[in-house]
């Protein structure tokens, strides 16, 4: 509190220079725009002079309660709220490395949980670790508990539909969903006795984002979720309906019927 209270005159002139929003770095530095810039550079200033107050604001937290280095704070997301005070508790180092993957337009939490998830599987994980090379090894830990414990057997063919740059797959089989499960981290494995029956439908989603989309005959809602059941976004769930159109356009051709909607 003591360094907010010596800066308070670089925040009052930064609201009366019409430039608020980096008021909560000139609270870390303790010093005036100019001198901050001086200090970082002119190119690490711009991604402060250009970014919202909220973003300054957790910079500060990340920074003052947090022991982050200015540097380390310009890598935590600008385009989603994520308090990183929230997120404490998993510790500073999976946090960075939460925030390195997921990138400015990216979901820290569902990094995070990724993280966690590899760790309780036993995934000694390297901190240079890239997307893929995390998700690949959480898979394999994930494929590797479920392969002897589901039934392989299939109960319909197998149908594949690519749209917009999503690649769909229909999930036929309990080790299917199991293995779906437990690589996205949520119950779609519950739903093998009604999949089996023909009363509902699984899709897994690879691509542009790794998803898992669902519905129930006679149900017009279409589920889709990502990781640990995340949000999607708007064009991940427009493809998802669009396979669902496709797959019962299939299913009307081999009854020669209808399909409830």
């Amino acid at each position: 509190m003591s360094r907010i209270y010596a800066s308070s005159r670089h925040w009052q002139q930064a609201e009366k220079d019409g430039i608020r929003h980096v008021s909560p770095i000139l609270v870390a530095f303790c010093a005036s725009p100019a001198e901050v810039k001086a200090q970082v550079g002119a190119g690490l200033w711009k991604q402060v002079h250009h970014a919202k107050l909220t973003s300054n604001k957790h910079r500060l937290t990340l920074m003052l309660r947090m022991g982050w280095s200015f540097e380390q704070s310009l890598i935590w997301p600008t385009s989603r709220r994520f308090d990183p005070w929230k997120y404490r508790s998993y510790g500073n180092a999976k946090l960075h490395q939460a925030a390195r993957l997921a990138g400015d337009d990216g979901d820290v939490v569902e990094w995070l949980l990724l993280l966690r998830d590899c760790a309780r599987m036993g995934v000694q994980i390297d901190p240079s670790w890239g997307r893929k090379r995390l998700c690949r090894e959480h898979d394999a830990a994930a494929l590797k508990a479920v392969v002897a414990r589901s039934d392989p057997t299939p109960w319909s063919k197998p149908w594949f539909f690519d749209f917009d740059g999503y690649s769909f797959s229909l999930l036929a089989s309990e080790s299917a969903l199991a293995t779906e499960g437990v690589t996205m981290s949520h119950c779609v494995r519950s739903y093998t006795y009604e999949c089996r029956k023909g009363r509902e439908f699984v899709l897994s989603v690879q691509g542009r984002e790794r998803a898992t989309c669902s519905w129930r005959i006679g149900d017009r809602a279409i589920q889709v979720k990502g990781r640990f059941n995340r949000p999607v976004t708007p064009r991940c769930r427009k493809a998802a309906k669009a396979a669902r159109t496709a797959y019962e356009g299939v299913l009307r051709e081999q009854s020669g019927g209808e399909v409830d909607q």
